[in-house]
């Protein structure tokens, strides 16, 4: 019973993925372009949960938005030497 509910929802993500990959709006540029920093965004953010939880016990509450976006307003406003 358990593997049946696991192959039919497996096989419902399937489907709804593939829809998804012909949907128009992939085909702009500016809406690919954020969903890459999206994805960034979120995979900063999910890296730095999982580095900070084997250096600290207990709960751990981040904001990958906020962080990702402090590090780029920095990178944008440093020239140089500091930006590298």
């Amino acid at each position: 019973m358990g593997i049946g509910n696991l192959l039919v929802c497996t096989l419902i993500l399937a489907t709804v993925s593939a829809q998804s990959l012909n949907d128009p709006w992939l085909r702009d540029p500016m809406l690919v372009g954020l969903w890459k920093l999206t994805r960034a965004i979120n995979s900063f953010g999910f890296n730095l949960f999982q580095d900070l939880t084997t250096y600290v016990e207990g709960n751990v509450l981040i904001c990958p938005y906020s962080l990702s976006t402090s590090l780029g307003i920095l990178h944008f406003g440093s020239v140089g030497e500091t930006e590298e």
